[in-house]
């Protein structure tokens, strides 16, 4: 999200796999800002084990009642 980068499902669930043991992430809590049977729109503030921290708003495009597509946008935040 940071770089424009377009990853497939194999490439994101490594990704949060490798993520997820380098000293655990903290995903934060996640809101829901809005849901209907298209799109699912969520809000969380990261803390990474790197030291850095960032809002997350994540859009999920949804069919059939499964994801079929993942948007994210991230603002770094103060320490």
């Amino acid at each position: 999200h940071q770089n424009g980068t377009e990853m497939n499902k194999p490439q994101i669930s490594e990704m949060l796999r490798k993520m997820m043991s380098a000293g655990g992430a903290d995903m934060g809590n996640r809101r829901c800002l809005y849901e209907n049977d298209d799109i699912l729109v969520v809000h969380s503030v990261n803390d990474y084990p790197d030291g850095t921290r960032e809002a997350v708003l994540a859009s999920y495009s949804l069919l059939d009642g499964k994801i079929t597509r993942l948007e994210t946008g991230a603002t770094p935040l103060a320490k």
